[in-house]
């Protein structure tokens, strides 16, 4: 949107009045026009997951969409880097499903509890890892002690004259037993999440878990912020790489010594308050915090408020959440090739192409994405679709995975066109959120109106300030004057300030100052 243009005459019979002639009104709550968004449709999801996301939305009256992408990304984090999707028929480009996403909301938005609701089948997941470590460690510890005691046995006196064997025969089984003690390395317990980790711990988490690991952040600002601080410089680049989800990594860091993970796949999800992501947009948006770290968010969703609010007290689908359960553990254990995928060799991961009919929707769908993002005239912003290349064809993964461990479908080699149908309906869907994501930013004026009342909140201001005084100060989104002016003048209709009327006089006119409605001003 330019630069809002406030008609004259109504600003002449603005400046006609004088602060103090009549009293100040309470100041009107800011409406922003958001950019409309496609709403959730259940047709989205196969019908075992939208039964499940459907129930825990309406329970909790939440938008549906909170608890679908939390869902999706959840079960992106368990497949990961143990399958794979290859989009084109012949070359060897190659996607697996970890998926970056968030929720946009105000405070009170049901994010957290939604991400909560959204990946609680994890937790099953999670409970079965625990109990096979726990068997695995007992059998390590039995074993420990069986070689503690055949050693001890073996090393006393006179022990070929016990064992009834000759002496070089106790040295042999003594080098035995000493190798196997060297050699059997201790179970470690598989992990699927974790939350608020430095990179160092995530890169100890992700080499004991090679399948990949969920990062959940409650606030992803406090992330984005971190990679920002000095001795952090290398996170950002750590993060980047484990997007990808293929590559392996190795983490050197002093008194850590080296940390060498096989595959670096890392799925990362969590909320963040319109506001909060409008500044860190902001910088993206004017390229000098531009690496493309946000737009690899692509299940971020930043649906309308929840209306009609109601009361609901009812029992959980328990069925609908048991079969995703059921997905899960399935997804989790099998090794990909038993339900079709293709492995060429040991070192390489199972993989599925698309079957023949979805391989052509597939072309004639990529081949009208180029053209759109060459159209989009923001680079953020086609930057951010542009990344579909991988996001389709991941969801087409995941929905086809889904089908065949639920049931629906048997195992086969190629992704079905249904699958890749979903996947692009997606597709369609978050372009209309992502739209409205970063119109936070590109909105100049928005952005400025909602910078500027942040300074009159905070006490930043003082009656009597000049729209001179605002852009002159180097804050972000009002270091222009003309959007400054146009930000005043839209405050000034709200009532939160008063222009103060200027002596006319001779010379150069004088930036327009203002007075602040005595409401806003900090206890």
């Amino acid at each position: 949107m330019n630069i809002i243009d406030i008609p004259q005459s109504m600003l002449d019979l603005l400046a006609l009045r004088i602060d103090g002639d009549e009293p100040w009104s309470d100041p009107e709550e800011l409406q922003f026009d958001l950019e409309p968004v496609a709403p959730f449709e259940r047709n989205l999801l196969p019908e075992v997951l939208a039964n499940f996301v459907m129930d825990a939305a309406h329970r909790m009256q939440c938008p549906p969409d909170f608890v679908a992408v939390s869902c999706l990304t959840m079960i992106g984090s368990v497949i990961g880097a143990a399958c794979s999707v290859h989009p084109k028929k012949l070359d060897d480009w190659s996607e697996v499903p970890n998926l970056w996403g968030g929720i946009v909301g105000r405070p009170g938005a049901l994010k957290t509890p939604a991400i909560s609701a959204g990946m609680a089948p994890l937790s099953w997941i999670e409970g079965d890892a625990q109990r096979t470590y726990e068997e695995d460690m007992n059998r390590f510890l039995m074993r420990k002690v069986d070689r503690a005691t055949e050693l001890k046995q073996l090393k006393s006196d006179n022990a070929h004259t016990k064992l009834q064997i000759s002496p070089e025969e106790v040295r042999q089984r003594i080098v035995q037993v000493t190798l196997a003690e060297q050699t059997d390395k201790e179970p470690t317990l598989t992990r699927f999440r974790t939350n608020d980790a430095t990179v160092e711990k995530i890169g100890e988490l992700a080499r004991d878990s090679p399948r990949g690991l969920l990062y959940i952040r409650d606030e992803l600002v406090g992330l984005l912020a971190s990679c920002d601080k000095q001795g952090h410089e290398g996170d950002r680049a750590f993060f980047l790489e484990a997007w990808v989800g293929r590559n392996s990594m190795s983490v050197d860091r002093i008194g850590r010594g080296s940390i060498v993970v096989a595959r670096l796949c890392l799925s990362l999800f969590g909320g963040i308050q319109p506001a909060k992501l409008q500044d860190y947009i902001y910088g993206t948006v004017m390229g000098y915090d531009n690496d493309g770290l946000l737009q690899r968010f692509q299940l971020m969703v930043f649906p309308d408020e929840f209306g009609d609010w109601k009361y609901v007290d009812q029992k959980p689908d328990s069925e609908a959440k048991n079969k995703v359960i059921d997905i899960l553990r399935k997804l989790a254990s099998t090794d990909f090739v038993s339900m079709g995928a293709t492995q060429e060799d040991e070192h390489d991961i199972p993989h599925f192409h698309f079957c023949d009919s979805a391989q052509k929707l597939f072309v004639k769908w990529l081949t009208q994405l180029e053209v759109d993002v060459r159209k989009i005239e923001s680079p953020v912003l086609a930057e951010h679709i542009g990344k579909y290349r991988k996001l389709i064809p991941a969801l087409a993964l995941i929905f086809h995975l889904v089908d065949l461990a639920s049931g629906v479908k048997p195992a086969r080699k190629g992704i079905s066109r249904e699958a890749l149908q979903r996947a692009i309906a997606w597709g369609d869907y978050l372009s209309s959120h992502a739209d409205r994501i970063y119109s936070l930013a590109l909105d100049q004026v928005q952005s400025a109106i909602s910078a500027l009342s942040a300074k009159l909140k905070s006490g930043s201001l003082a009656d009597g300030f000049s729209e001179r005084d605002v852009y002159k100060s180097g804050w972000s989104h009002l270091k222009d004057a003309q959007t400054v002016h146009a930000a005043c003048a839209e405050l000034e209709l709200d009532g939160w300030i008063r222009r103060i009327q200027a002596e006319r006089g001779a010379g150069r006119p004088q930036s327009p100052s203002y007075n602040i409605n005595p409401a806003l001003k900090p206890k």
